[in-house]
């Protein structure tokens, strides 16, 4: 038995490690990507040809609900 079979075994260790290692980062990042295809920012940037229309949608969306929301709240 030479010394060099210590260090074969140990580069397949390694290889394993490092392929496990991999396959398991490459699982946590299949759930994130999961994960940001559900959100809401993700259909935007995805459907909307410019974002700035979905922008200015929110922006009148909320200016409506404010106002209905200091009409229902004034007092009289």
């Amino acid at each position: 038995m030479n010394g060099n079979s210590i260090k074969e075994n140990r580069v397949v260790e390694d290889e394993q490690e490092k392929d496990a290692y991999l396959l398991s980062e490459l699982e946590r990042l299949e759930k994130v990507l999961i994960q940001a295809k559900t959100k809401k920012t993700y259909k935007v940037l995805v459907s909307y040809e410019n974002t700035e229309f979905y922008v200015e949608e929110l922006k009148l969306f909320y200016a409506d609900r404010i106002s209905k929301l200091i009409r229902l709240t004034r007092k009289s």
